[in-house]
């Protein structure tokens, strides 16, 4: 009788050493489970390029210097950068007639005429133009669409941005920009609708 005790007692550690073996595979397989996997917004696709009309002559902000340049602009696929045909008396997109730029041309024009030379000849100062141009021209352009209401943009909240530029020089703009990502990914802006800026001709002379 004492034996038969002795054997039934002998099997417990076996039975605990299975049940550890099967709960220790359980968990493992558990922790071998990935998570689920979080599908990211794919980058915006290049679309055409579309010049910004005729040539741009602004004075620099030294007032000594004049910049002449002429601009195109690749925008993000299916969007433009014409005037919406309201503000183009017709002729923007979707009008009959040619397409104008004026809402785009005006950005250009306000960033162009608060630098410097200096600004422009340092290292890296054309490509930080170029960035600091598709930003400008895509604030206006998501102002003056106001039939696109996931871009538009509060006149009030856009007043308070520019004078808080003009009053810092323009750092408001290149504090705005992730120069980074952005040479990474190639490009002068994230979202459209521009995200590539060319200079067509660009020279700068003192009067």
């Amino acid at each position: 009788m004492a034996e038969k005790v002795k054997k039934k007692g002998g099997k417990l550690p076996i039975i605990l050493v299975a049940v550890l073996v099967v709960a220790g595979g359980g968990f493992f397989m558990m922790g071998k489970k990935e998570a689920p996997k979080v599908e990211e917004d794919p980058m915006p696709k290049l679309g055409a390029v579309q010049k910004l009309g005729d040539e741009f002559l602004v004075n620099l902000k030294d007032g000594h210097t004049y910049l002449v340049a002429e601009i195109s602009v690749q925008t993000e696929e299916g969007q433009h950068v014409t005037d919406p045909a309201e503000a183009a008396g017709g002729e923007g997109h979707g009008g009959g007639g040619e397409p104008t730029f004026s809402v785009a041309r005006d950005a250009v024009n306000m960033v162009l005429s608060n630098k410097s030379l200096a600004d422009i000849t340092k290292k890296d100062g054309m490509k930080q133009l170029k960035r600091e141009l598709a930003l400008a021209i895509n604030h206006a352009l998501h102002a003056s669409h106001p039939a696109d209401k996931e871009k538009k943009v509060d006149p009030k909240e856009e007043h308070k941005k520019k004078k808080e530029a003009e009053a810092g020089g323009g750092h408001h703009e290149e504090a705005a920009i992730d120069n980074e990502w952005l040479d990474e990914i190639d490009r002068d802006a994230e979202e459209g609708p521009v995200l590539k800026v060319f200079f067509d001709k660009f020279m700068y002379s003192k009067a």
